[in-house]
């Protein structure tokens, strides 16, 4: 892997990063609104996820901190993909079939070890 493509990686990572955790924090503060519209619904899905898979409840995981794991958690998850994808050399509609593949897999384990990981610091019900 050349110079370039890891400049480009890690670039990605950090704008990636900074847009999840700002977009997150717009989403917890609609959430934490009073003047809610009836109609709207602001949910962060990986919260939702958690709060599902491992029975933990959603106030003990929307804080500050908590969405920083996310956002860091998905670029790390995007950025690695991306540069997977970009390393292959393989036709276009293979790529996408294999970045498709991985980013869903990766996604479904990396969140199913954090949720195991909440449930032994003990944020079970």
């Amino acid at each position: 892997m050349d110079k370039e493509n890891i400049i480009i990686a890690i670039i990605a990572f950090i704008v990636i990063f900074i847009f999840s955790y700002f977009y997150n924090l717009y989403k917890l503060s609609k959430l934490n609104s009073t003047k809610r519209k009836k109609n709207k619904k602001y949910e962060i899905m990986e919260i939702k996820y958690l709060c599902i898979s491992n029975n933990i409840r959603k106030e003990r995981l929307l804080n500050n901190k908590m969405l920083l794991i996310i956002s860091l958690l998905n670029s790390l998850i995007i950025s690695s993909v991306f540069i997977l994808v970009m390393i292959l050399k393989i036709p276009i509609i293979l790529k996408l079939v294999v970045g498709f593949t991985l980013f869903l897999g990766l996604i479904y384990s990396i969140y199913g070890i954090l949720g195991k990981i909440l449930l032994k610091k003990g944020y079970d019900n």
